[in-house]
């Protein structure tokens, strides 16, 4: 698998896209593959990999409203630790949490605003259990601002499950509540 991935990196004028359409991008994330961390680790690889989740494609071909957002999803939720710790950063949050600016009618109305919100969902809560104290850090930087961008979206089962987790007894909006 590996050799098949590395020729493609190789190539001059790969592209986040190609990488994306190959059948074993999970699989040679999983495996820690360096040469792949590092092509979607580049400023320009990784804020077109979260484009992909954080706004709404409506129109062109299927690849890109609803193959490309969900391997990107599935890349940023393997839990590579230096992908996470990008991920993890105020203005790639930022970015993410900019889905929820989008009108809740409209994600609402068809698969790809429900399936964009359930990917948010997915990251965050991976998030949540791989880099906790930077994702509290950064809600209570934005404050209640950002739970009412939530709360918004409360329609969405994706976005319900989410804040289930963070406001359960002793979970981890609790941090949020309490003075520095």
């Amino acid at each position: 698998i590996v050799e098949g991935m590395d020729k493609l990196l190789s190539r001059e004028s790969v592209t986040l896209e190609d990488v994306l359409a190959d059948s074993h991008v999970i699989a040679e994330l999983a495996s820690r593959s360096t040469m792949l961390i590092d092509f979607l680790l580049t400023d320009d690889q990784f804020q077109r990999l979260l484009s992909y989740i954080s706004s709404l494609p409506t129109d062109g071909p299927a690849e890109q409203r609803i193959k490309y957002p969900y391997v990107s999803c599935e890349v940023i939720c393997v839990g590579e630790p230096r992908i996470m710790d990008k991920m993890s950063e105020a203005a790639h949050l930022e970015t993410l949490f900019g889905l929820l600016d989008e009108d809740p009618a409209v994600l609402d109305s068809c698969k790809e605003g429900r399936y964009a919100l359930g990917y948010f969902e997915k990251i965050l809560q991976k998030l949540l259990q791989v880099r906790t104290q930077r994702i509290l850090r950064y809600l209570k930087e934005r404050g209640a601002a950002t739970l009412d961008r939530l709360l918004k979206h409360i329609q969405s089962r994706a976005v319900t499950e989410l804040l289930t987790v963070l406001l359960q007894p002793g979970a981890a909006l609790d941090g949020l509540l309490a003075d520095d």
